[in-house]
């Protein structure tokens, strides 16, 4: 005699935290978690995915650029007041270069002091006026602890055409060259 009834099991299982850990995972593996930028290997990633697809584009007129920019008094402030105070400093720096750097463009830690500007489809004015934007915004003071510190800049430029041979290193690095 068959039965009308049957039966289900069913099982519920709650992965909200796991996904969210997995997503935190992620966003830590391209970010510095101090500053909330994108590290060295999302900067340098990015920049590689840029130059492929500029050499897709033949002839594309436009003009990209890599700034290297090093902050020349973090050690004095660090030295001074601590490595407490010279990550709040760095904080800082960071949220004025983000500001200063409007999409398309952006900008990564790549070491302690140092950072990567890339300007994307920028010609020569927005390239020297941001530069310019650069250093006056991190020309005014930072307070910590009651104290204010004025952060100078070194700034390398290296511009990254049509026909790109270099690799994303190789910018990164030459922009560091030429710094000094």
């Amino acid at each position: 005699m068959p039965s009308n009834h049957s039966s289900v099991v069913i099982s519920f299982t709650d992965v909200t935290e796991s996904r969210a850990r997995a997503a935190r995972l992620e966003y830590a593996a391209d970010h510095d978690m101090m500053t909330d930028l994108p590290n060295r290997s999302y900067v340098l990633r990015r920049l590689t995915t840029m130059l492929e697809n500029r050499a897709a584009q033949h002839d594309s007129g436009s003009i990209d650029v890599a700034m290297y920019i090093d902050l020349d008094k973090l050690k004095h402030v660090n030295d001074s007041h601590g490595h407490r105070a010279g990550d709040r400093a760095l904080i800082a720096v960071s949220r004025r270069l983000r500001a200063a750097l409007p999409a398309p463009h952006f900008v990564g830690r790549v070491g302690g002091d140092e950072f990567v500007a890339v300007l994307i489809g920028a010609d020569e004015e927005d390239m020297e006026d941001i530069s310019d934007d650069i250093h006056l915004l991190l020309l005014d003071p930072i307070e910590i602890n009651g104290e204010e510190f004025r952060m100078r800049t070194s700034v390398g430029i290296v511009r990254i055409r049509d026909g790109e041979k270099r690799t994303a290193q190789d910018i990164i690095s030459d922009a560091d060259t030429a710094m000094y």
